[in-house]
């Protein structure tokens, strides 16, 4: 109905609508709630989304049935108790709260919603955006013994990304951007099986692990994340730019083109990303046009980020890290934050105009957060990946697959990531450790949708 006016398509979701507001009445609040501890997918969000499209306020009444209050109120207490709970269960109910506080601004359901992703990026995730361990969430901050095995489900991410897009919609805020990156380049993009088109229930991030791709339905390979890859794949392209009055966000850096209809502008984007570390921005418009372009500075670049407007830089200045206020009298420049920032750029643009970015990606540790001797290796935004050879080679199903004595260990002391870990020639996003490795020296690279450590 949305997307092609279809009139029958809303009456048949009314007709339903009606059917569920009809069952749901003969049930008392206590069966209500009882009936919630069982998975119920978005069906809040449904039926807010019913409500946007009628104005019938008995659609928002119905998605307020749908409110499992045994885990949104203590969100909205900003109390973390997703230990034990399912993974997916929960992220579609706290999708339903954005949607309905976008709609009506109940600050019940901004409390929650907000503080449920930030306790899942910041405190159950593991470096590539994903979480859960067999489906389910463990305590915050203790991953150590959660990262072999069956980790991150791709439903999992694929509707947190979901809440991550809508999230930046309401507020844009350069975390919901990283986030994003990271989860898309490291996990839905390696969700794929390259080979033949395969979606992944699991892309796990333990060691020597393979993916567990879903290739037949008779053996029960068919479960949610088969269906959502088949829209999680078309959204590669969701959210790499957004508007707003006279700004124009670009928050990703992907080979893509875009019309802002109401600026009447067109755009296009070029670049080598993510192997190489530049991008290039080209504009067509009828006229030239005032607005501020706003561009993502990301918290992984190195020394000579650069901007150039038809080939002239941008003022240092104008594109420098913030810097945080550290009190008291001499106050002075913090480490870089690790949370992207943004440059506004404010012209008359017109066609023709390009502007170009230099990206160096730096090398870097992510430790879990309760065992700083366990970590993951990042090349700019990107998780690399030790190649072990064929991942059809390992044995196992999803979670373990090669044994762990053919699993390097790097013995690195406190020395720099740099000192070890050397770019191979030619290669790029690959390298080669050098006088770490415990057994044997490996080459690693960024995580394909065929191998990963």
């Amino acid at each position: 109905y949305r997307f092609t006016g279809n009139q029958t398509a809303l009456e048949l979701e009314i007709k339903f609508a009606a059917w569920a507001e009809h069952i749901m009445a003969k049930l008392s609040d206590a069966q209500t709630q009882r009936m919630l501890n069982t998975e119920f997918g978005g069906m809040n969000e449904i039926f807010v989304d019913l409500y946007a499209d009628t104005g019938d306020r008995r659609w928002l009444d119905l998605s307020r049935k749908f409110e499992h209050r045994a885990i949104t109120e203590p969100l909205m207490r900003h109390q973390d108790r997703l230990g034990g709970q399912h993974g997916n269960t929960q992220v579609p109910k706290l999708i339903g709260s954005l949607a309905r506080f976008a709609r009506t601004g109940d600050p019940g359901d901004a409390f929650a919603a907000g503080f449920f992703w930030d306790r899942v990026v910041q405190h159950h995730s593991y470096a590539t955006g994903g979480h859960g361990k067999d489906e389910y969430f463990g305590e915050p901050d203790q991953l150590n013994d959660r990262v072999d095995g069956r980790t991150a489900e791709t439903c999992n991410v694929y509707n947190m990304l979901k809440m991550t897009r809508t999230l930046f919609a309401l507020r844009p805020d350069a975390a919901y951007a990283d986030f994003h990156e990271r989860a898309l380049f490291n996990h839905i993009l390696a969700s794929l099986d390259p080979q033949d088109g395969w979606a992944c229930y699991m892309v796990p991030v333990g060691r020597g692990v393979r993916h567990e791709y879903e290739r037949n339905m008779l053996d029960g390979g068919f479960t949610c994340c088969t269906g959502s890859s088949m829209e999680s794949h078309a959204l590669h392209g969701h959210g790499l730019y957004y508007e707003s009055g006279d700004k124009l966000w670009v928050n990703l850096f992907a080979p893509s083109t875009a019309e802002w209809q109401s600026a009447g502008v067109k755009l296009a984007m070029e670049t080598d990303f993510p192997e190489g570390e530049s991008a290039t921005l080209k504009f067509t418009a009828a006229s030239p046009v005032e607005f501020t372009l706003v561009l993502r500075r990301p918290f992984w670049v190195g020394e000579g980020f650069a901007i150039k407007i038809n080939g002239e830089p941008v003022a240092p200045e104008l594109i420098a890290a913030p810097r945080a206020d550290t009190g008291g009298r001499r106050g002075g420049p913090v480490p870089a934050p690790k949370t992207s920032s943004f440059v506004e750029l404010k012209r008359a643009w017109k066609s023709g105009d390009t502007v170009t970015l230099t990206m160096p990606k730096t090398l870097r540790l992510e430790p879990l957060p309760d065992n700083p001797r366990r970590v993951a290796i990042l090349w700019g935004p990107l998780v690399l990946a030790g190649d072990l050879g064929p991942e059809e080679d390992r044995p196992g199903r999803g979670g373990r697959g090669a044994p762990m004595d053919a699993v390097p260990v790097f013995i690195a002391a406190e020395r720099p990531i740099t000192e070890w870990l050397k770019p191979v020639p030619d290669k790029p996003g690959a390298f080669r450790t050098e006088g770490v490795g415990k057994d044997r020296e490996v080459e690693i690279g960024r995580a394909s949708c065929r191998e990963r450590v």
